[in-house]
């Protein structure tokens, strides 16, 4: 039991001095603790975790070790990025060119290789970062093991605004499009709470193809920094690549997409909803009180997922 122990105790002193090294090269001080909440202390002072240990981020914009590998998913490329890797990358590459992060799960791949449209839109998108425990179950199916685990695109989003404001230096403004109209109209109370420096430059709910033209001269109009589009997929990623040259000409630097995003942000996303996905047991909600969405989303777009997974292995 004694020598157990120390084998153990070896192990764990050996993590801290390899995990250690890798962020003293990157310019981060790493500290062992506890696995608190990520925002229990001051912003640079508690960005993220790994693995135990709490990240101390600069104030001065540092070197972040990025893997440039990509994982090509039925003619996708989905960028082998963890949290901290994909946030500080994207908050690098905006400050030179406009940037579009979508998050790819299993039946987003399922309706992209239905939709042409949906499919290119991912294809080009700068930031296609994978959402979804599909297709990290899909990677060590195709033998492919350096995915990182999945980004849920609200802590995601969450993450980034708060990286947004206190690191950038000039003005920044955003632009919700989407979700209902009690949530566009608590808005502007839960940005000046939660970022006051980023200024809300418009909001709008959901839209009807009729008022699209209308909505994108609004936000050429408002020429945010940033643009959040929620709705379903995969509505949210065809919007912003149909119109994508417009939104650059307007200056937006950074067009992210997302299901559900606002509700969840703002917390009126049902409270069970989020206990359940904290149990990684949300599907059991959604087949109760939504048993249409279950069918569409889990049952047949799974077993179309599994479809093109064994399809595209035995081609391989």
């Amino acid at each position: 039991m004694v020598r157990y122990q120390r084998r153990k105790d070896n192990r764990v002193n050996r993590k801290k001095i390899r995990y250690k090294t890798i962020f003293a090269l990157c310019g981060i001080e790493a500290k062992a603790s506890k696995r608190l909440p990520s925002m229990s202390l001051p912003y640079p002072f508690s960005m993220a975790q790994h693995r135990g240990f709490r990240i101390y981020i600069p104030n001065v914009y540092g070197m972040v070790l990025m893997s440039n590998e990509i994982f090509t998913l039925f003619d996708i490329p989905i960028q082998c990025l963890s949290l901290e890797e994909s946030l500080f990358s994207v908050f690098q590459a905006m400050q030179e060119s406009s940037q579009r992060v979508f998050f790819a799960t299993s039946y987003s791949l399922v309706k992209a290789h239905k939709d042409k449209t949906h499919k290119r839109a991912l294809q080009l998108a700068e930031f296609c970062l994978q959402s979804g425990h599909g297709i990290l179950l899909a990677a060590h199916f195709l033998h492919h093991k350096n995915v990182p685990a999945p980004i849920e695109p609200e802590h995601w989003i969450t993450c980034f605004l708060d990286l947004i404001e206190q690191r950038s230096s000039l003005p920044v403004s955003i632009f919700f499009l989407g979700s209902n109209t009690a949530d566009i109209e608590a808005l502007p109370s839960f940005m000046e709470k939660r970022w006051p420096k980023i200024h809300l430059c418009g909001a709008h709910e959901s839209w009807t193809p009729e008022q699209e033209e209308e909505l994108v001269k609004k936000i050429e109009q408002a020429a945010p920094t940033i643009l959040l589009v929620s709705r379903e997929i995969p509505e949210g990623e065809r919007f912003i690549y149909q119109h994508w040259h417009r939104f650059k000409n307007a200056g937006i630097k950074v067009a992210l997409s997302g299901e559900e995003v606002i509700e969840k942000m703002i917390g009126t996303f049902p409270q069970t909803t989020r206990l359940l996905r904290a149990l990684h047991i949300e599907s059991l909600l959604r087949a109760i009180s939504r048993p249409k969405f279950f069918i569409q989303r889990y049952v047949i777009g799974g077993l179309s997922f599994v479809y093109l997974l064994l399809k595209t292995r035995g081609q391989g």
